[in-house]
């Protein structure tokens, strides 16, 4: 058992949501418009820097102020877990700096379940945790909460022009199982979807780079 129970961890996203929530608001709005954007100028560098530039800022916000700040006094691992999401922010952080990746809409099966997990990861995630009688307040939002922000992460490299650099998926993967055994762990079965949704993605970029 976790040394919290799901009420407790609704309550702290509740709490981090209130504290920060224009960052919460800014967060959803600057999604939405790198996405639009990707789908105007797809493959373009400008999209491609506005992405990953959006993935590299949530994973460090994620990082720093959920994991560090909000959910270390209840879980010993917590400052572990920000290393980890804040060295993601660094990968990201690096790959805008070398111009390495480029993203693409595609109607092809591997860019639908890309463009499914971007969707999921700012719209059903929530929806799903209010819809389990979960406050609105306390819904785990895109780049608020460690699920969602791995589900868009996986999604966005799904979109990835060519090949897809194998050290930007770890993190993510590991991350969906650790999300998978804590969801067993505190009776979280809409979290079921972070260990399928992680290793279906790094199955289908390996098998895209043997085929790039």
């Amino acid at each position: 058992m976790l040394p919290y129970s799901t009420e407790v961890l609704f309550a702290l996203f509740a709490e981090f949501n209130r504290t920060a929530w224009p960052v919460a608001v800014t967060f959803q709005v600057l999604a939405l418009a790198a996405l639009i954007l990707v789908a105007y100028r797809p493959g373009q560098r400008a999209s491609a820097r506005a992405l990953s530039a959006l993935l590299a800022a949530a994973w460090a916000w994620v990082g720093i102020a959920f994991h560090w700040w909000h959910f270390a006094p209840f879980n010993f691992a917590a400052p572990w877990y920000g290393v980890a999401f804040l060295g993601q922010a660094l990968l990201f952080a690096w790959a805008v700096l070398r111009r390495e990746l480029r993203y693409r809409w595609r109607s092809a099966g591997v860019g639908w379940i890309g463009q499914a997990l971007l969707l999921y990861a700012l719209v059903g995630y929530p929806l799903v945790d209010w819809l389990l009688g979960h406050d609105w307040q306390s819904l785990r939002l895109f780049a608020m909460a460690p699920g969602p922000t791995m589900l868009f992460t996986m999604g966005a490299l799904l979109l990835v022009q060519g090949r897809t650099p194998y050290h930007l998926l770890v993190i993510p993967v590991l991350w969906g199982v650790v999300g998978g055994v804590l969801a067993w762990r505190s009776g979280l079965p809409q979290d079921a979807i972070l260990p399928v949704a992680s290793l279906l993605g790094l199955g289908l970029v390996v098998a895209r780079n043997r085929r790039t």
